[in-house]
């Protein structure tokens, strides 16, 4: 004896509301879209810092390979060279990309109270 599906999910929602389903039944359905919502601005977020940090990756770059700042490097800090200047570099953007986040974060969490 196979019981068949209601082919209107309101009729699916009526039979559940009055079994008592339906609180139950919402409350998970929004707890996911809620979840989902989070999430998937999360991975946009994400991706939108990805695409910055390889812009800005390749700005620094470009500024450090040029001559005038290769000059300017190598006399004033002898001990650095092409290496010890990217190793330098990638140093000091980590210790303030650090800092901005414990800044912002924060920030963020002032405004949630």
């Amino acid at each position: 004896m196979e019981k068949k599906l209601p082919k209107n999910y309101k009729e699916v929602l009526k039979r559940l509301e009055e079994r008592g389903y339906k609180i139950e039944f919402q409350s998970h359905l929004s707890y996911f879209r809620k979840q989902f919502n989070k999430r998937f601005t999360d991975f946009i977020v994400g991706a939108f810092a990805l695409v910055t940090a390889l812009l800005w990756s390749s700005a620094i770059n470009k500024t450090l390979n040029s001559e005038r700042v290769k000059t300017f490097f190598s006399e004033a800090f002898p001990i650095l060279k092409d290496e010890g200047l990217s190793y330098a570099t990638a140093f000091v953007v980590t210790v303030v990309a650090v800092v901005m986040i414990v800044i912002i974060s924060k920030l963020l969490k002032l405004e949630e109270k």
